[in-house]
């Protein structure tokens, strides 16, 4: 990782912004079953890390480097601009799954803890893009 990374996240948790850039969060299943994922994280891990989108992925890596995340379990805030509208979701930070094209699986990624509109900028539980094609 370059300083300028480092820089970025010694400054976050320096002005205690710490609890603002990553929540941990709950997954949204279907009650009845079956995984629309294609064996997507969300399918095998009850709970997930989600990072907010103003902290730089780069910055992000390395602060789940630094906590003994797993990377499968990590996520971060996407929000996409259509005209007056914005839709928000959850894109995989996983180094592995970088340059594939992720789609929603069905489920989603909330909780009740009162920093979740702080780190993803929204009320309601975000869809979950970790379907891969094969």
């Amino acid at each position: 990782m370059n300083d300028e990374v480092k820089r970025e996240l010694e400054y976050h948790k320096a002005h205690a912004l710490e609890r603002a850039y990553m929540i941990g969060a709950g997954v949204l299943r279907n009650a009845r079953g079956g995984d629309c994922t294609n064996g997507g994280a969300s399918s095998r891990f009850a709970a997930l890390y989600v990072y907010s989108d103003f902290i730089s992925e780069a910055a992000a890596l390395l602060d789940i480097e630094q906590r003994g995340l797993n990377v499968a379990q990590c996520f971060r805030v996407r929000c996409i601009e259509r005209g007056d509208n914005r839709f928000y979701h959850v894109k995989p930070l996983d180094p592995d799954l970088s340059g594939k094209w992720t789609m929603m699986g069905g489920n989603f990624v909330y909780t009740c803890d009162g920093r979740w509109y702080e780190v993803t900028g929204n009320h309601y539980p975000l869809p979950v893009h970790d379907r891969v094609e094969a």
